[in-house]
């Protein structure tokens, strides 16, 4: 599609990593965990963050996912994607569900949703640490044609079925810093049995002592 913002990985509302290169989710903040999706399921994914803004039908999913690679699909088999990838999505760290169901019509981003586009060596390296240093030190351009190579992306052709689509691409801001900066902090806390060893040792030293001194 000729207006779809082309990566092979971003960041999302700045919780999770997305790298379609190895179909994995990769959390940021909190307490998420790596995610190796199939690869259908990063396929919808990828379609639905190229085309934020836009709703995209069954059908479009269906021939941009499978029937392009010569596949054919039952609507349940699909509909079981979207749903693992829901279920993905929120076990690698996202706070919110961002796909939302347009009755009759399709699926779409949520249009708060922050999507950052990242290089493929960004998408490898990005980690809590060098997300803060990203966040200060680069401007992202959303949609710019300049910075995009599609001859070096993938890319997922999508059939549009009439003006019923929106032509609106990203249009979300990028949260304050602070607020970031909350996501980001981690809390370490000693395990309460560790505490307990600790006391049970420190009480047989002192009857040890005691009955030696005896």
């Amino acid at each position: 599609m000729d207006d779809a913002v082309l990566f092979n990985g971003c960041i999302i509302n700045q919780e999770i990593i997305f790298n379609a290169n190895m179909n994995e989710l990769r959390p940021l903040a909190g307490d998420g965990e790596c995610i190796s999706l199939n690869a259908p399921t990063a396929r919808c994914l990828l379609l639905l963050l190229q085309n934020c803004g836009k709703v995209i039908s069954r059908d479009e999913f269906l021939a941009a996912v499978w029937e392009t690679r010569g596949v054919v699909v039952s609507q349940n088999t699909f509909y079981q994607n979207i749903s693992l990838l829901r279920k993905s999505l929120v076990k690698a760290g996202l706070s919110e569900d961002i796909i939302i169901t347009v009755r009759q019509k399709g699926f779409s981003v949520a249009p708060n949703t922050l999507v950052i586009p990242l290089s493929d060596e960004e998408c490898k390296n990005m980690n809590r640490v060098t997300l803060t240093h990203y966040q200060n030190n680069k401007v992202v351009d959303f949609i710019s044609e300049e910075k995009e190579k599609p001859d070096t992306h993938l890319n997922l052709p999508l059939i549009e079925n009439s003006s019923e689509h929106g032509s609106d691409l990203m249009a979300n801001k990028p949260e304050e810093g602070e607020k970031a900066s909350e996501r980001l902090h981690v809390t370490f806390k000693i395990p309460v049995w560790l505490i307990a060893l600790i006391v049970v040792m420190i009480v047989i030293n002192i009857i040890v002592l005691v009955v030696l001194n005896r």
